[in-house]
This record gives C-alpha cells, sequence and structure tokens, in this order.
C-alpha cells in the first residue's frame, strides 16, 4: 500500500507569486512518502512588522486607517 510517491531525501525553496504577495513554501523530506518538515510562509505577517515603520510620526488615531490599508489576513499570521 502507497500514500504517494517516495520523495528523495532533500531540501527545498519554492516562492508562488499569490493575491496579496509572495508565498514562500520550504520542505524538507527524509525519504519517505511525507515531508519531514514543512514551512508555509504568507506575507500577512511580514506586512504586520511593517506596521511601526509606517505609523512612525503619525498619530494614535491614524493608526486605524494604517492597519486596515496593510489588507492582512488574521489566519495567515497564525501559522
Amino acid at each position: 500500500m502507497s500514500w504517494g510517491p517516495v520523495i528523495p531525501p532533500n531540501e527545498v525553496t519554492m516562492a508562488v507569486e499569490g493575491t496579496k504577495g509572495i508565498n514562500s513554501y520550504y520542505l524538507v523530506s527524509d525519504g519517505s512518502t511525507n515531508s519531514y518538515r514543512t514551512r508555509i510562509r504568507t506575507p500577512s505577517f511580514a506586512h504586520l512588522q511593517m506596521i511601526p515603520e509606517i505609523s512612525r510620526g503619525f498619530m494614535v488615531a491614524d493608526l486605524i486607517a494604517i492597519i486596515a490599508s496593510i489588507d492582512f489576513v488574521m489566519a495567515d499570521v497564525d501559522r
């Protein structure tokens, strides 16, 4: 019984263009049918890291408009 193709032991990083930016995929295989480690990085986390830089010099009331303009997905940040 097989669960899929056997992935040779190695690691790979791939970037794919998404609707909100670049999605990054990192896979590490140990030679079995499943990956040993999978890491998916979406652009939403990087967008949230820009908030201190963007909001410098603005008032606290402007922070609502700044956060709304970033257009992030909170479920992506939680990964």
